[in-house]
């Protein structure tokens, strides 16, 4: 989906680029960015519903982020993932998998149940991308062929 608008946002902490769509149901913004202080790139999603926030108040909010040290690995955030999806808590276990998958950004385990809480709340499109993510970086994830081949015949 091509963006309606994009700028540069630079503040004390943070430098990026920030894109904005319409929709619907309102705008989206995405804002790929680096935190200055550790050199890594980081990704924020948000939406506005109403539509109406205007760049200095975007500049406003991402000046307010911190960052906090988590001593969490990659294995305490999928675990606590797993255990909110078995619990059917598939929103709060997506936020598990993203965050492990801030720290190893190759995890196909994490890819997998990812997109498993995805097809759980309904979206089959995200859930398609994560497959293919785990299959990108585990080709033999069989568990993992076998659901993207059920999606796939589910949309047909």
């Amino acid at each position: 989906m091509p963006f309606d608008e994009s700028y540069e946002i630079k503040t004390e902490k943070w430098k990026g680029f920030l894109e904005k769509w319409r929709k619907e149901e309102g705008c989206i913004y995405s804002y790929s960015f680096w935190y200055k202080g550790k050199g890594k790139p980081l990704e924020l999603v948000f939406m506005d519903k109403n539509g109406i926030l205007k760049k200095e108040e975007i500049e406003n909010m991402i000046s307010s982020l911190r960052l906090a040290n988590s001593k969490k690995t990659v294995e305490d955030y999928f675990q606590e993932g797993l255990d909110l999806f078995n619990q059917s808590k598939y929103e709060e276990a997506k936020f598990k998998f993203v965050n492990a998958l801030c720290i190893d950004g190759e995890n196909a385990e994490c890819y997998y149940y990812l997109a498993r809480a995805f097809l759980k709340t309904g979206k089959q499109k995200e859930a398609e991308r994560h497959l293919k993510e785990t299959i990108t970086f585990q080709p033999d994830y069989l568990d993992a062929q076998k659901l993207l081949q059920e999606i796939r015949k589910s949309s047909n």
